[in-house]
């Protein structure tokens, strides 16, 4: 009987909600952060830190997941996770944006017509599938490299 370790959903699971929590919460410091920002470039510098740390976590996710199984499609479903959870801990973050503080996207909901905030939400719906192609996309390539590195015991 193989060991729950061996099984890719497990290792996949296991790797995308470490790292996807991990990313959640410095992307919701980020974002948040923006808030209090008054310049564009810092604001731009935030941006681009928070792309390279994305792409090396969801890297990471696949790579680590791969390395349980020797297959890349752990390291895939992984780099899935890994955007789900860091997606969802965003969006509880845009919401607190919307009805907690004083932002812009405050005054767009409150002050505006109905269809620029469904503009919104279609556009964050689509954000939403792209993230998570993009995912799965670099926790492939992570699981490409780390199944190489597959460390699985000999079967008898």
């Amino acid at each position: 009987m193989q060991g729950s370790a061996s099984r890719p959903s497990h290792a996949a699971l296991r790797e995308g909600l470490v790292f996807g929590v991990t990313l959640g919460i410095i992307a919701s410091t980020g974002n948040l952060l923006q808030n209090f920002v008054v310049s564009d470039i810092l604001g731009n510098i935030i941006g681009v830190m928070f792309l390279i740390v994305t792409i090396a976590l969801n890297l990471l996710a696949g790579v680590r997941a791969s390395q349980r199984t020797g297959r890349v499609g752990t390291g895939a479903l992984a780099g899935l996770i890994v955007e789900l959870i860091s997606f969802l801990l965003g969006t509880i973050v845009t919401l607190t944006k919307i009805f907690v503080f004083d932002t812009l996207l405050h005054r767009l909901f409150t002050h505006t017509t109905p269809g620029l905030v469904l503009q919104f939400i279609t556009a964050y719906i689509f954000g939403f599938v792209v993230f998570l192609l993009l995912g799965a996309v670099i926790g492939a390539i992570g699981g490409l490299i780390g199944r190489k590195r597959t460390q699985l015991p000999l079967q008898v």
